[in-house]
């Protein structure tokens, strides 16, 4: 940038000196006042790098809820263009996080149960071990694959609009399995519409905790995917002994009811700082 020495004098009767002497200053006025406005800009463009650097572009409505680019509501600071905070309301997104890849992820791990189930009921009717499997297929597939998707959604309606339907769709897919008597039924509803509803559960519970974090945003994240393991571990110990209480069928009611409490408490209280 060009420096202007504003306070070396003008040789006397050289009026071209003075006039330039005075644009320097005039210039040097517009430079100060135009840095003076520029903090609430370059948070706002900080806000939007550290978004858009974690692979989610939220939608407008959903970038500043307030002037400066930062919510009212928490206490954010912008640093080398990361957004971090601590508070209590980050802790609640992990949480959100948590739980929704708890109930989503973690019925995955456990779908061999509900196979063995399956196995005795329609291996009688001369379905084979791997017709039944393809159901537990069908939902991996689409959780992972239905990604493709699932992002470009996310990018353009926001984050809230892919929790909810990914609560919506998930659980009602396991609660219409309950009442399937046919295997193609359940390879929709408990093979694509879970897988469906898994994938959109499982893009936000892991782009939206690392907005809240820094220097801790590991151990966040940590967190989060150590519900696919903590829910493997206690569903196999809960879904057998509800199928050997109440059946297959109930116990798909269950889960649905308790899929959908876990994912809609996500749904309210994840968002993008």
């Amino acid at each position: 940038m060009t420096k202007f020495n504003l306070f070396k004098s003008a040789p006397e009767g050289n009026q071209s000196n003075s006039t330039v002497a005075s644009q320097d200053k005039e210039k040097a006025a517009v430079a100060a006042h135009h840095h003076q406005k520029r903090p609430a800009s370059s948070r706002r463009s900080s806000y939007e790098s550290a978004v858009q650097g974690n692979g989610v572009v939220l939608a407008k409505n959903e970038r500043y809820s307030h002037d400066h680019g930062r919510p009212a509501s928490v206490n954010a600071t912008f640093e080398d263009g990361v957004v971090m905070e601590s508070g209590f309301r980050g802790y609640l997104v992990v949480f959100g996080g948590f739980l929704t890849i708890l109930a989503a992820i973690g019925y995955v791990s456990i779908y061999g149960i509900f196979q063995a189930s399956y196995e005795k009921s329609f291996g009688e009717r001369g379905y084979t071990p791997s017709a039944v499997s393809f159901v537990g297929s069908l939902a991996v597939g689409f959780q992972f694959g239905f990604s493709i998707i699932a992002g470009p959604v996310m990018n353009r309606y926001g984050h809230k609009v892919v929790l909810w339907s990914g609560c919506i769709i998930g659980s009602l897919g396991l609660l219409l399995a309950s009442w399937c008597s046919e295997l193609w039924q359940l390879y929709l509803t408990q093979g694509v519409m879970f897988g469906i509803g898994a994938s959109l559960l499982n893009l936000a519970a892991t782009a939206i905790p690392p907005l809240w974090y820094d220097k801790h945003r590991g151990l966040a994240m940590g967190v989060c995917f150590a519900g696919a393991g903590i829910g493997g571990l206690v569903l196999g110990f809960i879904i057998p002994a509800l199928i050997n209480s109440v059946g297959i069928y109930w116990t798909l009611r269950i889960y649905a009811i308790f899929h959908f409490v876990c994912t809609a408490f996500a749904a309210l209280v994840m968002r993008a700082p």
